[in-house]
């Protein structure tokens, strides 16, 4: 037997409209509330203070209105002081670089969700006019209408109103001079409300409605197609509906994967083309033992990028270097002799490098070079503050200073020929710095270093230790991290002071109980948790770097001259505090700095009263170290290399020594913290083993049982167990 399946096709509309009016929607309200958030978060809508803000992780909702104050000072302070000393070119090209990359451009998606919107509305429109729709809504068989009932209506009330419609539709109750099509139409309600009524109150019928949504039981299911029938039906529009599957699947679709896969397989995971990785990684790996590796080498490298040569195919390799080269000697004559080279193409070729040399920098790393990962951090200082070590050596991190385009020529008679850093620098007074930069406007360049030590954060190491997550020693083999407790400040502050600032910060610490307030869950789960939880550091200040760049510091793990895992990065810490600090102002350095070493010329703990740190934070840095702690009990070190990744004079090599405990000496530490918590009046509670014993229980049962078996051996001792032949 051969089985016939008939279609009905959705010739009045009844149905397609509201798949397509729901695929309108799901598609059109997302994209709306998405350009709504867009439009009002829009940076073409607000003013160039409010997103650099923005770009520094200043949070206007932020509850501490105090600390947020201090810190919109030191930004807009700080931008005020580079914007003052940047060009006018590089500076009108930021302000277009920020209201461009830090916005979406909305009138191509408001155009698109306006044609959505409005087919919307006509399908909408559509569905409202069409009368088929409403009469098969109206089709559908629903007792509790037909009667004009509730569903919390009593049977009474259902039996009042059956009665009342009876008599207005019984056919021996109908009015004179009604056509036959105006019975018929009376005597099909008089058999509806009847079937309603049974409906209500008749178990059986009752249940059919219930089960199936009719009183007379199941109906007839018919199969549909929510298309016109034309559509399907018609050859020439099934033509058309075939091609349209077979465009949208294999042209459409095909065609954006391949795109969206064409440009993801031309970068690599940190967005560097992969000709410029297969380059580098080459370079590093051809690396000759005993070349040089400086800052020349990294900018060699950075010329041959591929980013370049696809962004500005005119301009030759050469042409890129000698933009470098141009930029850290501070010369502006390139743009003149090269038609090619203009402030546009220097801003961009430029703000490119600090990706690429942080890419360097890991490949580096990877490879275990040491001074190839050093080159690479220098390479970013030399761009950032555009200085170039060979030609102002040993002077050159006194270029970092504002308004200081140029070093004076250094006399042999000269009185401050031995001024080399920053630090020695802020030694001096204002007139002594005048002198060793050659500054003829003292007054105006004493406002502009007051802004320059207020708004530039100096990062200074209290102190180290490795720890072993919740435990206060290190065992054999455990997993250790590294925590660093820094001092961020002002540029002016002296490192000579750290040691005294640490003893008064532990000092505070006993006193306040700080420690336990990192003793919850959260804290004791994630040992970074603390280092997250600081704030994000100003921008670093470099009135010549084209885009304003966030201050990052970088951790190397070292040893024996190698590099031991990828570069650690981290720009968070407690600044702001520090940098308005009105205690450190006020604080006598030159006696603070004698009493520091009278102290230690008499070996005695320096006296200083702790109101000197009273408005001032330190903040932690945790590493996670590449190695566990050393298998065999004594005592070890880890060295790391810790730089700032855009200043010069912040690089420091710090060695964190730790010791593995032996199992004796962990059982005397345990037993010593025993003691003390017993003395300070604590419950020692008994660590029991699965049986519900102690180990002291144990211990006597262990003594009792040895001394049955004595007992055992003493009564059967004289016992001859031997046999004849023995």
């Amino acid at each position: 037997m051969v089985s016939s399946s008939t279609y009905e096709y959705d010739e009045n509309s009844e149905t397609f409209p509201f798949f397509i009016l729901t695929a309108l929607l799901s598609i059109t309200v997302p994209w709306t509330i998405k350009l709504i958030y867009q439009f009002l978060s829009n940076n073409k809508f607000r003013s160039i203070n409010s997103i650099r803000l923005k770009l520094a992780s200043v949070d206007e909702s932020q509850e501490d209105k105090e600390n947020l104050e201090k810190k919109k000072k030191s930004i807009e302070c700080l931008y005020e002081l580079q914007d003052s000393l940047k060009k006018d070119t590089f500076k009108k090209l930021e302000y277009e670089y920020l209201k461009s990359n830090n916005s979406k451009n909305i009138t191509k998606d408001f155009f698109i969700v306006t044609v959505l919107w409005a087919l919307v509305a006509y399908v909408y429109q559509s569905i409202s006019n069409n009368a088929k729709i409403f009469e098969s809504i109206a089709s559908q068989f629903d007792p509790y209408e037909l009667l004009g009932v509730t569903l919390s209506s009593t049977e009474k009330d259902i039996k009042s109103a059956y009665r009342k419609l009876s008599l207005k539709f019984h056919p021996d109750k109908l009015p004179a001079g009604l056509t036959e099509p105006e019975k018929l139409k009376y005597e099909e309600s008089f058999i509806i409300i009847n079937k309603a009524y049974q409906a209500l109150t008749d178990e059986t019928v009752k249940e059919n409605y219930l089960k199936y949504g009719h009183p007379d039981g199941p109906q007839q299911v018919s199969q549909g197609i929510a298309l016109p029938k034309f559509v399907v039906d018609n050859g020439f529009y099934s033509i058309i509906m075939v091609l349209a599957y077979c465009l949208v699947f294999m042209v459409v679709i095909p065609y954006f994967v391949s795109k969206w896969w064409n440009n993801s397989s031309q970068v690599n995971n940190q967005g560097i083309n992969i000709e410029t990785s297969s380059y580098i990684i080459e370079q590093v790996f051809n690396l000759k033992k005993g070349s040089v590796v400086d800052h020349n080498l990294i900018l060699e490298w950075l010329s041959n990028a591929h980013e370049y040569k696809v962004q500005f195919p005119d301009l030759t390799t050469e042409d890129i270097h000698s933009i470098f080269i141009d930029h850290i000697n501070r010369d502006s004559n390139l743009t003149g002799e090269n038609s090619k080279i203009t402030d546009d193409v220097k801003f961009k070729v430029i703000s490119k490098t600090h990706s690429l040399i942080k890419f360097i920098l890991t490949v580096a790393s990877c490879f275990n070079n040491l001074p190839l990962s050093i080159a690479s951090i220098n390479c970013m200082k030399c761009i950032t503050q555009a200085i170039n070590p060979d030609l102002d050596e040993p002077r050159y991190e006194l270029l970092q200073l504002p308004a200081v385009d140029r070093l004076p020529e250094l006399k042999e008679d000269f009185k401050f020929k031995g001024i080399k850093n920053l630090e020695q620098f802020f030694m001096l007074n204002n007139d002594e710095k005048c002198q060793v930069l050659g500054i003829e406007n003292k007054e105006k360049f004493a406002k502009q270093i007051e802004k320059y030590q207020h708004t530039v954060p100096k990062l200074q190491v209290l102190s180290s230790k490795v720890l072993v997550q919740d435990q206060d020693y290190i065992s054999p083999g455990a997993v250790v991290h590294i925590q660093l407790k820094v001092l961020m400040t002002g540029i002016n502050y002296v490192s000579s002071l750290k040691q005294a600032f640490n003893l008064l910060f532990e000092q505070r610490d006993r006193a306040e109980k700080t420690d336990e307030k990192y003793q919850t869950i959260e804290h004791l789960l994630d040992p970074h948790r603390k280092m997250h939880e600081q704030e994000v550091l100003p921008p670093v200040f470099a009135p010549r770097f084209p885009v304003t760049k966030d201050t990052e510091y970088i951790i190397l793990m070292v040893d024996n001259g190698k590099v031991l895992q990828t570069p650690i990065f981290f720009n968070k810490a407690n600044w702001s505090d520090n940098l308005n600090s009105k205690s450190y102002e006020k604080l006598d350095k030159q006696k603070f700095f004698a009493q520091l070493v009278e102290s230690q010329k008499m070996n005695k703990q320096l006296a200083v009263e702790a109101n000197v740190i009273e408005d001032m934070k330190y903040s932690y840095v945790t590493i996670p170290c590449p190695m566990p702690a050393a298998e065999q009990p004594g005592e070890y070190s880890f060295k790391m290399y810790l730089d700032h990744f855009g200043m010069f004079g912040y690089d420091q090599y710090i060695t964190v020594p730790y010791k593995v405990l032996s199992e004796d000496e962990i059982k005397a530490y345990d037993e010593e913290q025993k003691q003390k918590r017993i003395a300070a009046g604590e419950t020692i509670e008994v660590e029991e083993d699965e049986y519900g014993l102690s180990d002291e229980e144990e211990l006597t049962e262990e003594e009792e049982e040895e001394n049955e078996s004595d007992d055992d051996s003493s009564v059967y001792s004289d016992i001859n167990t031997d046999t004849d032949e023995e």
